[in-house]
This record gives structure tokens, C-alpha cells and sequence, in this order.
């Protein structure tokens, strides 16, 4: 004899056991979930902290200090290596002074002066001028209280006998000098040269004076004669 069987009853079982495997299986999840996470954070943890995690995931390093030697000041401040300065030298002794600086008479300069570039019968003219400290225009126009405006390299007379040496006034259509005496010839006649090519880079002269600022040293027949040139163009000639 069979019994009738309860639908209602039938289905209630059956929600009761997949109700039981849904939590079953809801629970499962979730523990992977969270077992998931734990290996994420421990990942994290074991990066260094030069990432980019958020500060809340990274691990804390504890510093760690540098060995110090054992005979060594911890506290001391370390510096970049430094040289041991060189010992100063020993002064040297003081030398003796020029004669100029301690007012003894300087010796005189040789009678023989002549200013760069002035023709023979003007010498004497120039070299009075230059002993009196002035100068003035061979024309006679206008006059200087200083011998320095001769040979400077500016054209201050409008005759330009102020430029005997240099090419300043060569451009003027009637100067006063027949233009640039060579004081040296090779025992000819006093040779001159045109204004404009004084200071040209091209020897004119024998002894090339007329393309050089300075002369050290110049040989005539009665032997060799070292001339200086000073800074008013002024020469002088010493055996």
C-alpha cells in the first residue's frame, strides 16, 4: 500500500537542501576571497618602498646605521678629502731699490737724441722743444704745453709737424715735414719716406724703422748703435 505524498512537504526538503549548499557555497567564496587577499597584502609588503603603493600598503623598514670603525668619532662630521696646503716659500730679501725711486741723480741721457722720424736740420729744433717740455707747430699756428703730443698718433698741427713718425697727418695737402727721415742709409744721403707709408708693414727704410714701433739695434760704419725709443717717439742712440 503506497502513501500519498505530500507536495508541499516535497518542496520544502528540497529548498531546505539547496538552501544549505548556497551557504555552503557562499562561505567557500569568501574564504578565497580573503585567503586572496592575504597573499595580495603580502606581496605588497615585499616590494621595496621605491613603488608605487599607496603609503598605507607599504612596509615599514626600520633604518639601519652605517658601521662606524671603532677608533672613529661617530659624532664627527664627515668633508670632502682636502690637500694639505703647500708650506709658503721663505720671502726673499728686499733688493735694493732703482735710483730713481731713492732720489740719486739718474745718469744723464746721451747728447745725441733725436725724435722718430724728424729730418737731420730739424733735430736740433725737436730736441730743444722736447728738453723744454712744449712743442710748437712749425708754422707757428698753435703750441703745446707738453712735448707728449708728438708723434702720438693724432694729427694736432695743421701742418702735422707734430707726426714726424707716424702716418696722422699724411692726408694733409701741404704738410710742413718732407715726410719720414730713415735715420739710417747704409752711409747714403738721409733717405725720407712718404708719411703714408710709415707703419704700413712694409720696410722702406734700411733698418726697417718706418715699419716697426721699436729699434733694438742698428749698425753704421763706425759701428753698432742700440737705439730705444721712448713714449713721446723720442730716440736715442748710444754706442
Amino acid at each position: 500500500m503506497t502513501l500519498p505524498v505530500n507536495k508541499s512537504m516535497l518542496l520544502r526538503r528540497l529548498g531546505s537542501f539547496f538552501g544549505c549548499e548556497l551557504r555552503r557555497a557562499l562561505c567557500l567564496a569568501g574564504a578565497l576571497v580573503c585567503f586572496l587577499w592575504l597573499v595580495l597584502l603580502g606581496l605588497y609588503a615585499a616590494v621595496p618602498e621605491g613603488d608605487s603603493r599607496p603609503p598605507a600598503l607599504r612596509g615599514r623598514r626600520e633604518p639601519t646605521l652605517a658601521a662606524v670603525p671603532e677608533d672613529r668619532d661617530p659624532t664627527a662630521k664627515e668633508g670632502p678629502a682636502r690637500a694639505r696646503d703647500p708650506e709658503p716659500e721663505p720671502r726673499k730679501p728686499m733688493q735694493e731699490a732703482p735710483a730713481a725711486a731713492v732720489g740719486e741723480p739718474q745718469p744723464s741721457r746721451p747728447a745725441a737724441a733725436f725724435v722718430r722720424g724728424v729730418p737731420a736740420e730739424l733735430r736740433e729744433r725737436f730736441a730743444a722743444m722736447r728738453a723744454q717740455g712744449r712743442f710748437e707747430c712749425l708754422s707757428g699756428g698753435k703750441s703745446f704745453p707738453s712735448f707728449s703730443v708728438v708723434n702720438d698718433d693724432y694729427c694736432d698741427c695743421p701742418d702735422g709737424s707734430d707726426e714726424p713718425g707716424t702716418s696722422a697727418c699724411s692726408g694733409l695737402p701741404g704738410p710742413a715735414l718732407p715726410g719720414f727721415a730713415c735715420t739710417w742709409s747704409g752711409g747714403a744721403p738721409e733717405r725720407l719716406v712718404r708719411l703714408g707709408a710709415v707703419n704700413d708693414g712694409i720696410c722702406d727704410c734700411c733698418n726697417g724703422e718706418a715699419a716697426m714701433a721699436q729699434i733694438q739695434m742698428v749698425e753704421t760704419k763706425q759701428g753698432k748703435w742700440t737705439v730705444v725709443q721712448d713714449d713721446n717717439g723720442a730716440e736715442y742712440g748710444e754706442p
